[in-house]
């Protein structure tokens, strides 16, 4: 195994097993390899086992283009850091919140590796939680089978999830312009699982006034149009925050359908896609059509426009006003955001994420109810306290001063303010008449010795209009004092 001891490091705080990193070990040999970098299999951190298996991708320095991804995924690492912070004052959880980051970089480095200064990142191994890169899914034959399992509001489910990742990345302002099939993975299980990868490749525009390049892939079949022209002419292109929304389009149509939009035309060019635009509305074709070879082609035309026939209006909408009208003008694309409002209302149980916005409208209207509730609470006690006799003490209060007044131990007009005040304070009305009342009853219904139930019934109302326990009265009616 090599080791990579970490000079500096940056951990994006997805994963504690990825908190104090001073050293670990990959595998001798990279298992994959493309343009910008060499990917491990991560094997040990500080010499110990952990949990989530890893990847590190260690870059390739072509001409700078090591010192170019280290500071494009820097860039994306510190927006990711950004909103997870923001979350965690509301308590929500990046992962779940945005659970296309799943193969969001969990550390960002600069080391040493045989002798040599090295820089990278380490990412989640998707294969591990059961996902396969889409262009498996595409192209092999077995992983296709298994994707045809899936149900198509779980597609949307993973169609959702990846445009509200693109939503983050443009608050980021990073710009991916090379989004193909190689970089996004899906779940094989009949769930929303989708997950975005490579991201060093990508941009981050800083000022919008700045021009950002890239050199793409020309052959890949999910690059914006106006991207494969420039590489066309020059060999590379300047991109900006819509140059992403052509691929994400393309994208969401293969998550639906695994076919591209246009894999019905013999050749997707300007000069074809101009001449279409001119007789049709995607997906519409004709035999006549000289891009069109029904014999070769007749049949996935008519699934396709099928299918989208049985697509929600919304979600129709989306890919008819990105593939016409989209293709020549970036203007007219899907924008990420009405993406997501078109697919939420069919997406299964569990898998929408409310706006920001409303959660944290919904948080400060909770703070507003708690905040009330407290003032009241906090009202009630300076009221209790400020009271000469409180709820709970009143039963045993009126009781003994009643005792005490048949008694003759104290009279009625020593008490009268007091009486006032406390049932003002209680909401008793007339609680001064009412202990009067309660008083002369007794006296009259014992003045005879003999209490009748009629006076037995009087005694008892004038006794509830006191809010006397019933006891205090049944004592007084069982004899005289």
């Amino acid at each position: 195994m090599k080791k990579v001891t970490i000079n500096t490091i940056t951990t994006t705080g997805l994963d504690p097993d990825f908190a104090n990193i001073r050293f670990f070990e990959i595998d001798d040999q990279p298992f994959a390899e493309g343009g910008f970098g060499r990917i491990y299999h991560c094997r040990s951190i500080n010499g110990k086992k952990f949990k989530n298996p890893q990847v590190i991708k260690i870059f390739k320095d072509n001409r700078g283009s090591a010192a170019h991804s280290y500071k494009t995924i820097r860039g994306l690492q510190d927006g990711i850091i950004r909103k997870k912070a923001e979350l965690d004052i509301l308590n929500i959880d990046f992962l779940n919140y945005y659970p296309a980051f799943l193969g969001a970089p969990q550390f960002v480095f600069e080391g040493e590796m045989d002798g040599t200064t090295i820089q990278g990142y380490s990412a989640n191994n998707l294969k591990t939680y059961g996902y396969s890169c889409f262009t498996d899914v595409i192209e092999d034959e077995d992983t296709s089978a298994k994707y045809d399992e899936v149900s198509l509001i779980n597609r949307y489910a993973k169609a959702y999830h990846l445009v509200r990742a693109f939503t983050l990345l443009n608050e980021i302002r990073y710009i991916h312009a090379d989004f193909k099939s190689d970089n996004f993975f899906v779940s094989l299980k009949d769930d929303g699982g989708c997950a975005l990868i490579d991201f060093d490749s990508g941009a981050i525009i800083n000022d919008l006034e700045d021009e950002t390049f890239t050199v793409g892939t020309p052959s890949q079949d999910m690059l914006a149009p106006e991207i494969r022209r420039q590489i066309a002419e020059s060999g590379h292109a300047m991109v900006n925050l819509l140059t992403d929304t052509w691929s994400v389009a393309v994208a969401c149509h293969y998550l639906l359908t695994l076919y591209h939009p246009f894999t019905f035309l013999t050749e997707i060019s300007d000069n074809s896609i101009s001449k279409y635009n001119e007789r049709f509305v995607w997906p519409e074709i004709k035999d006549d059509f000289s891009y069109f070879d029904a014999e070769d082609n007749r049949d996935i035309a008519d699934y396709l426009k099928d299918f989208c026939d049985m697509l929600p209006t919304g979600i129709q909408e989306c890919f008819r006003h990105t593939f016409t009208k989209g293709y020549f003008n970036p203007h007219y694309r899907t924008s990420y955001e009405q993406w997501c409002i078109k697919l939420k209302p069919y997406l299964p149980e569990g898998e929408a994420r409310m706006e920001l916005s409303k959660i944290r409208h919904d948080i400060d209207k909770q703070k507003r109810i708690e905040e009330e509730q407290k003032r009241r609470e906090k009202e009630e006690r300076d009221r209790l306290d400020s009271m000469r006799v409180k709820p709970d003490d009143y039963p045993a209060y009126i009781s003994k001063l009643v005792m005490d007044l048949i008694q003759k131990k104290t009279f009625l007009n020593l008490h009268q303010e007091e009486l006032e005040e406390v049932g003002q304070q209680l909401g008793i009305a007339d609680l001064g008449k009412k202990v009067s009342a309660f008083i002369t009853a007794y006296y009259d219904i014992w003045a005879d010795g003999v209490i009748t139930n009629i006076e037995r019934r009087k005694f008892q109302f004038l006794g509830k209009g006191l809010n006397m326990p019933d006891k205090t009265v049944e004592k007084l009616l069982s004899k005289k004092i």
